[in-house]
């Protein structure tokens, strides 16, 4: 699915408000993405696969560091701020 610049936008911001189809179609066009970083060893990891899907609050205010933790098996950001 290709979608102009102002396209995503309007489905972006329909998302945030909430609207339930256009956040599929967000998740759809970053379903690659979030496939791809849910591989460990080769295997997609359907526990992060899912955590990478769900909105986490705290996440803004993780460093990049807390982040390579999270992706390295602490399953929640916090536990991932914890790891380090």
């Amino acid at each position: 699915m290709r979608l102009s610049a102002e396209e995503f936008r309007k489905v972006l911001e329909s998302a945030i408000a909430g609207n339930k189809n256009d956040i599929e179609t967000i998740i759809d066009l970053y379903l690659p993405l979030i496939n791809r970083f849910s591989v460990i060893n080769g295997v997609i990891d359907e526990d992060l696969r899912q955590e990478l899907m769900i909105h986490h609050p705290e996440a803004k205010t993780i460093s990049p560091t807390s982040r390579a933790a999270y992706h390295l098996g602490a399953k929640t950001p916090a536990l991932a701020q914890r790891a380090l």
